[in-house]
């Protein structure tokens, strides 16, 4: 790849926020690779939150639900949050630690 296509795919990067920029290229390789799959991801979670109702649900809970260790399913719930239909409920839980976890809800339940 010339420093040309490099730099493209970079400004392309950037614009669609798919990797923090000091990421190193292992995380921007990783980042290109799921670019396709965004949709489908916050299709899943959205449908995650519609079927936890008005309980909610934590991001450790989803990521369990998921078998996800990577933070996809986060990072899609946290730009669902930014376009409104995710909410935070205003309360927390504690889930698998004693650490008290933000409860999100899909903003039909709110």
């Amino acid at each position: 790849m010339n420093q040309f296509t490099e730099g493209l795919m970079r400004v392309q990067d950037a614009s669609l926020k798919l990797h923090r920029s000091q990421d190193q290229p292992t995380s921007i390789m990783a980042a290109r690779q799921i670019v396709n799959l965004i949709p489908e991801f916050k299709k899943r979670v959205i449908a995650f939150a519609m079927s936890k109702g008005h309980q909610g649900f934590c991001d450790a809970e989803m990521n369990d639900f998921f078998g996800e260790i990577s933070s996809s399913y986060r990072t899609r719930r946290a730009e669902l949050t930014r376009e409104g239909v995710i909410v935070n409920s205003g309360r927390t839980r504690t889930y698998g630690s004693n650490r008290q976890h933000i409860i999100w809800i899909h903003k039909d339940y709110k």
